[in-house]
């Protein structure tokens, strides 16, 4: 069979380079076991030496050369005028920001996270923890993120954002009355407290990402073809939702723990796969290639953290300083993971295009 001219090699062509990583993330996961039955300080330190690994086996996930950035870039800025027209208007926020504004979104998003902390220290506390003083950091955390909400809404409406944004700035006031309505509740209800936090706490991240100065610039639109990784994003990102939602459901004493760690696997593998894809597609791809490493290192970050709370709940007592130390830990992850993969799924979809609708944008491109 003669090749045909738009044919391409299988990929990979050459194999990856021997790494160090495996044996190191063993090392770590024997530690980390090591610890649950000896001190909760040996897990830290194995938790630690597996997110080196982590880092490491990540960073080597690339196969053969690599492509010509400068050439990439260079018939992107020669072809991409004439998609411009046609596809910022549909990828791209149409409103300028400003750096306060960004930085902004940024302090909404760390005080929101330190509300989700504050909230599983509340949980995880056991009698004699001084649950006054956690309780008033939690509300007060809570206070002030419902002032900055206000503010950021309000700056929406100041600089004529689009219609879309606002309703998502009214949506997180709506989020906010009703995490106030459902605190304190019965344990049923307070599921619902607890995941609306963690919802809202990725929301702040994604505004923190679309108030950004590289949101506003024109992206290095690529094409998917084969296997939809936008679909893939909106899969994992719906995943990790209900994975949140079980993970509320397990702390308030809802449900057994077996589905919510039955389904971590699940999500860890659509996650991880998301994100070896995106890095082995595109491996220079200046904002696909960060986020889906962030991702990467966050999910796997949060299963040995969820593998290392159940195992000290099985062995320790349950209101023990490493339980809580675990859980909090656990609960911040999650609340991490949810959110980056959010920024993963917002950048797919703004850098990433089916090769059938870039042909309908732009049929008088030359070649």
């Amino acid at each position: 069979m003669t090749p045909q001219p738009d044919w391409h090699k299988p990929q990979p062509e050459q194999l990856p380079q021997p790494t160090y990583a495996p044996l190191i993330m063993a090392l770590g996961l024997m530690f980390l076991l090591w610890g649950a039955v000896t001190h909760w300080i040996v897990s830290a330190a194995g938790l630690a030496v597996i997110a080196v690994a982590s880092a490491l086996w990540i960073s080597d996930l690339h196969y053969g050369p690599k492509p010509d950035v400068s050439k990439r870039r260079l018939e992107t800025q020669l072809v991409q005028p004439a998609l411009v027209s046609a596809a910022a208007p549909k990828h791209n926020v149409a409103f300028v920001t400003t750096r306060a504004l960004h930085r902004y979104a940024i302090l909404l998003a760390a005080v929101s996270l330190m509300v989700v902390i504050t909230g599983a220290v509340v949980t995880s506390s056991g009698p004699s923890a001084p649950s006054a003083l956690i309780g008033g950091a939690h509300l007060a955390a809570a206070g002030l993120v419902a002032l900055l909400t206000l503010g950021l809404v309000i700056s929406f409406y100041r600089i004529d954002a689009p219609q879309r944004i606002r309703r998502m700035g009214l949506g997180m006031i709506a989020a906010l009355l009703a995490q106030a309505a459902l605190g304190g509740q019965a344990p049923a209800v307070s599921v619902l407290h607890a995941f609306l936090a963690q919802i809202f706490f990725a929301a702040t991240v994604a505004v923190a990402v679309i108030t950004s100065n590289t949101w506003q610039q024109i992206p290095e639109t690529l094409e998917d073809s084969g296997f939809s990784l936008r679909i893939l994003a909106i899969m994992d990102v719906a995943l990790i939702v209900i994975q949140v939602a079980l993970g509320a459901a397990v702390r308030h004493n809802v449900i057994g723990p077996m589905i919510h760690i039955f389904a971590a696997l699940i999500v860890a593998l659509f996650l991880m796969l998301l994100g070896i894809m995106l890095i082995n597609k595109w491996p220079e791809h200046p904002v696909l290639r960060p986020a889906a490493m962030a991702m990467m290192a966050i999910t796997g970050v949060q299963v040995f953290l969820g593998f290392t709370t159940f195992i000290i709940k099985l062995v320790g007592e349950e209101n023990s300083l490493p339980m809580m130390v675990s859980s909090v830990a656990h609960v911040t992850t999650g609340a991490l993971t949810l959110a980056s993969t959010t920024v993963v799924a917002l950048q797919v979809h703004r850098n990433v295009h089916r090769a059938d609708a870039q042909r309908r944008e732009s049929p008088t491109v030359a070649t």
